[in-house]
């Protein structure tokens, strides 16, 4: 085999790949690391000594070797997800649409989720990150917010009180997440 190739498969739609350009290593490693993603039926007098490869649902990229690849698309075209998306979840709108629209390709769609994500995470960050009161109860050598009377009662011989106090912080889920 000489030069590269990439086959380009798009969602359950099967396509004839030519023996030669896939060699028989790699069909053997594509079905015993991929199953469920691809089905690979090997050349045959069936199939015409072709290569019978299936994307089952997947998208993304299969890199097999430095010359051999494979494609997975999408069986509707990009623009089309965030519309389905819209209707699926009762969304209003999905502001980033029109940014996306104009992908060509899923390293493209991606590149673009990650520089809105990056924006957006900046944006909330110039806003101000969320916060929230969480609840501590500690033994402490001072008392800060309430005493708990329960644990004195139990052990009056006690140094430090253990007291019940909120505490303001900034790790919250909601700036997990970012």
């Amino acid at each position: 085999m000489t030069g590269s190739y990439q086959v380009e498969l798009k969602e359950y739609k099967q396509k004839k790949v030519p023996r030669e350009k896939i060699p028989e290593e790699l069909g053997l490693h594509l079905q015993r690391d991929y199953r469920g993603k691809i089905d690979v039926q090997f050349p045959n007098l069936g199939n015409e000594n072709n290569w019978l490869l299936t994307s089952q649902g997947w998208v993304g990229h299969i890199q097999l070797s430095e010359d051999v690849s494979i494609k997975m698309l999408p069986r509707v075209p990009l623009e089309n997800i965030f519309g389905m998306l819209e209707y699926a979840y009762d969304l209003k709108s999905f502001e980033l649409r029109s940014e996306i629209d104009q992908c060509g390709s899923i390293r493209e769609l991606f590149d673009r989720l990650v520089k809105i994500l990056s924006k957006r995470v900046l944006l909330r960050i110039k806003r101000g990150l969320y916060g929230d009161y969480l609840p501590y109860t500690e033994s402490l050598p001072y008392i800060r917010g309430r005493l708990d009377t329960s644990e004195l009662i139990k052990k009056p011989w006690g140094i430090k009180p253990v007291c019940n106090y909120h505490d303001h912080t900034r790790d919250v889920e909601e700036n997990q997440i970012l």
